[in-house]
């Protein structure tokens, strides 16, 4: 898959778990519906994550397109005007 059809499969269960999260929380409060919520918010925070892993991938692939097409030189890690060498 790409990257944005790993975005929008992340959107769909992102979601997906907000309405169950929804549903559990009107439920009665029982021990069954408590997981149930729980399991949901879980799913909910990993699709959360995995939208925001995603977009920043998109983002990185775009921004690397774009310097390809404007013929940006690429720099070694410390070699880039104005950046730091780490550990220096």
């Amino acid at each position: 898959m790409t990257v944005s059809e790993h975005l929008v499969d992340a959107a769909r269960r992102l979601e997906r778990a907000e309405m169950q999260i929804t549903r559990a929380k009107d439920d009665p409060a029982t021990l069954e519906n408590h997981h149930r919520w729980l399991s949901s918010l879980t799913d909910y925070v990993i699709a959360l994550s995995d939208v925001q892993r995603f977009t920043n991938e998109s983002v990185h692939e775009k921004l690397h397109d774009f310097a390809d097409r404007s013929r940006v030189p690429a720099f070694p890690v410390g070699e880039a005007p104005g950046e730091e060498v780490p550990g220096e």
